[in-house]
Parts: C-alpha cells; sequence; structure tokens
C-alpha cells in the first residue's frame, strides 16, 4: 500500500515538472526570439515547433496548445517582418539612386540659349535647383524610410506584447491545471538574464553568471547542460591541477542533473541533448573497458537525438570506435556523405591495437581548401 502511494506521488511530481517544463520550453522560445533578434533563431525554433516536437511527452493541455499555434503564427509573422524590412530598404536605396539623377541639371535647358550670359545665369539656377531638390528628396525619402520601418517594429512589438500577455495566461491556467509550484515556472526577467549570460564570452564569467542563477531551473533540462559544458571547458583548458578537478566535479554535478531531468524530454531530436550525452561520455573517460555499458548508452542517446546534425552522427560514429563497437561505428559511416571516411565504401577489421579504415580512392577532403591524401586511415582503438 505505502509503495503504491509513493509511486502515485512520483507520477505526480513527474507529471507536474513536465508541464511546467513545456511551459517554460516555449516561454524561453519568445524570450529568446525577443533577445536574439536574429532571423536564424526564427528559422530555428519554427524548425523545433513544426517538426521535433515529441507529442508522445508532450502534456495534453488545451491552453498550451493555444499558445503553441499563437508562437507559429507569430514567428511566421516576423520572418514575414523581416522580408518586409529588406524590401523597404531596397527601396529607399533605389529612391536615393534617382534622387541623385534627378538632381543633374537639364542640359537641353541650359543650352536652349545662345545668350553666354543667359547661359550662365540658366547653369547657376539649375544646378543651385538641383542641388537643393536632392536634399530636400533625400530628406523626404529617409523621413519616410524611418516611418515605414517603425510601422514594420511597432507592429512586431503589438505582436509580441499580445502573445507574452497569452502566455501569461497559460501559465496561470497550467499552474491551476497541473498543481505545480510557481517556483518550476521562469519568469521573463529570469530568462533574459539565462541569455544574458549565455552570450558571455568570458566562460569563467559565463560559468559564475550561470551558477549564481542554477536554483530557478529545476524544471528546465537545458540550462544544466550548458552550465555543465561551460565547465566542461574550463577543465579542459585549465592549467591549474586543483582548479582543473574543481571544474571537472561542477561539470560532473551539472551533466547528472541534466541526466535525472531529461527524462521528461518533450522534442524527438535534440542536438543539446546529443551533445550532452558526448560531452559526458568524455568527461567521464568511458570506453571498452571503463564502463562500456553506461558508454553505450550515452551513445545511443546523442544518435538518436541527433536527427540529421551529420556532423553529430560523425562523433558517434568515432564513439563507437571507442568502444570497440565496429558494427555500428561502419554503419554510421556509411550514412555520412561529406565524411573522408564515409565517401567510399569502407572496409573495417578489428585488430589488438586499432582498427584499419580502408578507402578505395583518393580521399575528397570536405573543405576544399584543405588537402587530405591518405589512401588509409588508423584510428587507435
Amino acid at each position: 500500500m505505502e509503495d503504491t502511494m509513493n509511486t502515485e506521488k512520483v507520477k505526480q511530481t513527474t507529471d507536474q515538472i513536465t508541464a511546467a517544463y513545456a511551459l517554460n520550453l516555449w516561454t524561453v522560445s519568445i524570450s529568446q526570439i525577443i533577445d536574439y533578434n536574429d532571423v536564424n533563431v526564427l528559422k530555428q525554433e519554427y524548425e523545433t515547433i513544426m517538426n521535433n516536437l515529441n507529442l508522445d511527452n508532450m502534456p495534453k493541455d488545451e491552453a498550451l496548445l493555444d499558445v503553441i499555434k499563437e508562437i507559429m503564427e507569430e514567428i511566421t509573422f516576423l520572418r514575414i517582418s523581416e522580408g518586409d524590412k529588406g524590401i523597404v530598404e531596397r527601396e529607399y536605396q533605389h529612391k536615393l539612386k534617382n534622387a541623385v539623377w534627378s538632381a543633374v541639371p537639364n542640359v537641353g535647358a541650359i543650352f536652349a540659349t545662345a545668350n553666354p550670359v543667359a547661359m550662365g545665369v540658366t547653369l547657376a539656377t539649375q544646378v543651385g535647383i538641383g542641388y537643393m531638390n536632392y536634399r530636400r528628396n533625400r530628406a523626404d525619402y529617409e523621413l519616410e524610410n524611418e516611418r515605414t520601418k517603425w510601422q514594420i517594429q511597432r507592429n512586431r512589438m503589438e505582436h509580441l506584447h499580445a502573445l507574452q500577455k497569452q502566455l501569461f495566461e497559460t501559465a496561470w491556467r497550467m499552474t491551476d491545471a497541473h498543481k505545480f509550484e510557481d517556483r518550476f515556472r521562469l519568469t521573463e526577467t529570469q530568462i533574459s538574464d539565462y541569455d544574458k549570460a549565455l552570450m558571455q564570452a568570458n566562460p569563467v564569467k559565463r560559468f559564475n553568471d550561470l551558477d549564481a542563477m542554477k536554483s530557478n531551473y529545476e524544471a528546465y533540462p537545458a540550462f544544466w547542460y550548458q552550465i555543465g559544458s561551460t565547465a566542461n571547458s574550463i577543465y579542459l583548458n585549465e592549467k591549474d591541477a586543483e582548479l582543473k578537478e574543481y571544474y571537472r566535479e561542477k561539470a560532473l554535478d551539472c551533466f547528472k542533473q541534466y541526466d535525472e531531468l531529461n527524462q521528461f524530454n518533450l522534442l524527438r531530436h535534440d542536438v543539446i541533448t546529443a551533445a550532452w550525452a558526448l560531452e559526458y561520455l568524455e568527461l567521464q573517460g568511458l570506453s571498452d573497458k571503463e564502463r562500456p555499458e553506461e558508454a553505450r548508452r550515452l551513445i545511443a542517446i546523442a544518435e538518436k537525438h541527433a536527427g540529421n546534425a551529420l556532423d553529430v552522427l560523425e562523433l558517434c560514429a568515432f564513439s563507437y570506435l571507442r568502444i570497440r563497437d565496429y558494427e555500428n561505428a561502419i554503419r554510421l559511416f556509411h550514412s555520412i556523405p561529406y565524411s573522408p571516411i564515409a565517401l567510399y565504401i569502407l572496409t573495417v577489421r578489428g585488430y589488438r591495437r586499432s582498427v584499419l579504415i580502408k578507402v578505395r580512392a583518393p580521399i575528397r577532403s570536405p573543405h576544399p581548401q584543405r588537402k587530405v591524401n591518405a589512401a588509409e586511415t588508423t584510428i587507435p582503438g
């Protein structure tokens, strides 16, 4: 009886965190669209919603569905706005170019008179008029250009404001429906601080900024990858042995937290999860002799979430070689058309010390500026 109650309590907590995570996922999506103001971010967010949601794990919540549809419409509107801004700028440059030519004196009018004095007066008048017309037209065009751009920006602000209002309403309704604690919900200010921390170029400063806010991110797994990966990068580059070990332990703790939270994964393919798995594998020093089953689990996770990211799949292939799983390594190398190793049919033979990969033709580099002249490659096993 007690075990049943504990199981139900764990399931309830899991459902609550999943609901909070789904809410945070879309709150962060909108916040990053605003903070980054980058058309590529728009495309990434649209791709995530259209083709990458794991509907089996997504909470079945009408309020959440409504806001997801609104986000899709908003992203489409913003992408159209980006196109409109480009057209407005081209029209402005075109008008300026025409204004230059329209300001050139009318040669026919200047030479219509045979009187040199009158011709001189006409020339001076035409040049003066052209000079003033160009400046006046330029000022008008600039005003029109700024007015049009402001209208686009104003529409964007109104749309985003309406979406943020709906997102708050969704948060209110989901908190009530799923009974999760408000501390699991990320606010706009918290997400904005998170985005600023990620933009920090100095890894130590970035780690400290993220570490200071970690108590707010119990229901947002991506945070734990970002802080763990930052700690890992410091560990890899640190010279002081004591500091090196300190950041390694921090990275391990954060990656473990990501592992525990990621059971709620709401995306079919997730490059962050794939990157986490491969970094965690490397950080722990896993191999065919050191906890090979754990290594296999992490590589499988990375491959599952890599989707069509061929660079990640290539890393998975080399990770399979690391644990001497040659069959899976060959399978992945065959699926990577741009890899020098995978451009041709591969024959892989296992040896005690190495794996010999024979290529039945000259290797062509995926980077034309780099020369690759090997006929066969030996990779340490």
